[in-house]
């Protein structure tokens, strides 16, 4: 069913092809299909997006007020059979995606809110053709785009179309004098080529993987979210998380954690 949407999107021309998939403990493993499975297709897949599964009960033992006003929330949230017993981050994802492909290797993320050290949005972009692929660039190949577009079009770049992601030559080309791993993926790229002269009627494709770790609670109750999250919504003229616009719609503001009396502080939960 994949195949048939990216090969639609393909025919039709000129729409960049992303496909998301929620993760828990339980389906951690099926990563790897998706990853191979998108590997295969780098001309017509340009993005997959892993968002991890969040539900209020993995949080462990709090509860939930709006204002300080205790609210139920049992009926708001149905666990699936896949939901799992334990929270899943992108470290773990992380390491199930380099059992498939020892290669792959981020080059950007956003941090937490509230805590620095978490990462909630984790990017990797691979170079590939649909023969084989060539290595994952590395941050100062993404610092550089990101300042170059800004600098250019004044907005920071999220979904490149597919005349861009083509252009894989042309970045390795250009991006191999400032970025190490771009100079690894040149070098490969030329070994294959010496090797196999006619891959170079082969395109190379800029591929992307991102690895999305939604709300965390910490021990104290506050809600780690993405700084700088790149998927604010407006609503009635202010800019709010769009994964929890629910909340503000609902109860008026965003719900808090709250440890009852007596209850121990669940380190599992940071």
């Amino acid at each position: 069913m994949r195949l048939k949407f990216a090969q639609m999107l393909a025919a039709e021309g000129g729409l960049a092809c992303s496909f998301n998939q929620t993760v828990s403990v339980d389906t951690l493993d099926q990563i790897k299909d998706s990853m191979a499975w998108a590997q295969q297709h780098p001309d017509i897949v340009h993005t997959m997006v892993f968002i991890l599964f969040r539900t209020p009960e993995l949080f462990g033992d709090f509860e939930v007020h709006a204002n300080g006003i205790p609210v139920d929330i049992t009926n708001t949230y149905e666990k699936p059979e896949w939901g799992g017993d334990s929270m899943v981050k992108a470290k773990h994802v992380v390491a199930k995606i380099q059992e498939l492909d020892a290669d792959y290797q981020p080059c950007a993320y956003l941090n937490g809110d509230q805590d620095p050290n978490s990462t909630k949005w984790l990017v990797a972009s691979r170079l590939a053709s649909k023969k084989r692929g060539f290595g994952y660039v590395g941050p100062k190949f993404m610092e550089a785009i990101q300042v170059g577009n800004h600098f250019f079009k004044g907005t920071w770049l999220s979904y490149t179309d597919p005349k861009s992601n083509r252009m894989g030559r042309l970045t390795m080309s250009f991006f191999s004098l400032i970025d190490g791993r771009v100079r690894s993926i040149a070098k490969r790229y030329l070994r294959n080529l010496l090797k196999n002269p006619s891959s170079l009627f082969d395109r190379v494709h800029l591929q992307t993987f991102m690895i999305i770790q939604p709300v965390d609670v910490m021990p104290d109750g506050r809600t780690n979210m993405c700084d700088g999250c790149p998927d604010m919504t407006v609503h009635e003229g202010e800019l709010y998380w769009s994964c929890r616009l629910e909340e503000i719609k609902e109860h008026g503001c965003f719900l808090q954690g709250r440890k009852p009396q007596g209850c121990p502080v669940n380190q599992t939960a940071h």
